[in-house]
């Protein structure tokens, strides 16, 4: 076992003179390549060392860019979302507008169409007014303010209000004209009593005029 031993160490030492030898210029003594070898050997043990810190470090800097990449990706997906739902905002938005600016639109035009409607309304009025006063004339009736009467197409506010008071007058002319051709009519039967159908003629109802208000 020493013996062993023995030639073991005796083959080291053939070695290292073997190595001395081969490289004379660097190694002078065998104690300069143990020397270079403990030093080679601290030198791998620490670049072993840094190896390992430096896989640690890449595999958490790994670790770190898949979780980046991952939450990166959850960050994008919820962004697409987000900007979809916005995306269906601004349709519904648009939506909401074309509607109201159809129902603007269609608003302005039942507005124009009743406008019409009104100054048609309020030419007829006129229109009627001026008739009866023709015929108020003709027998020599006299409403109250007659002879006032201004442009019916104002504003729609004064308008409607003078269409107003000419209808007043309209009608209290047709509710005194019938009370004065009832009594026209009664005037000609008493003095025509065996025609019975005698309408009253515009003499009679001028005599039998009535004033009103």
């Amino acid at each position: 076992m020493i013996e062993r031993k023995v030639n073991a160490m005796h083959k080291y030492e053939e070695f290292l003179e073997k190595v001395k030898g081969q490289y004379s210029d660097e190694f002078s003594e065998m104690t300069d390549i143990l020397n270079r070898y403990e030093t080679l050997k601290k030198t791998n043990k620490g670049l072993v060392e840094e190896n390992q810190h430096l896989q640690e470090e890449l595999d958490r800097y790994t670790e770190e860019a898949a979780q980046y990449e991952k939450d990166t990706n959850n960050e994008i997906l919820r962004m697409n979302n987000s900007i979809a739902e916005l995306q269906k905002g601004v349709e519904h938005a648009e939506d909401e507008k074309n509607k109201r600016q159809r129902a603007v639109e269609d608003s302005i035009k039942s507005s124009r169409v009743q406008s019409k409607q009104l100054s048609q309304l309020l030419m007829a009025v006129n229109n009627l007014y001026w008739m009866s006063k023709k015929e108020r004339k003709a027998i020599g009736l006299r409403a109250e303010n007659e002879g006032t009467e201004t442009d019916p197409f104002g504003s729609n506010k004064e308008a409607i209000a003078k269409a107003r008071r000419q209808l007043k007058v309209v009608g209290q002319f047709i509710s005194n004209y019938n009370i004065i051709l009832a009594r026209a009519t009664e005037q000609e039967k008493a003095h025509a009593p065996h025609d019975t159908h005698t309408e009253p003629t515009k003499k009679n109802i001028t005599q039998t005029k009535t004033s009103y208000h």
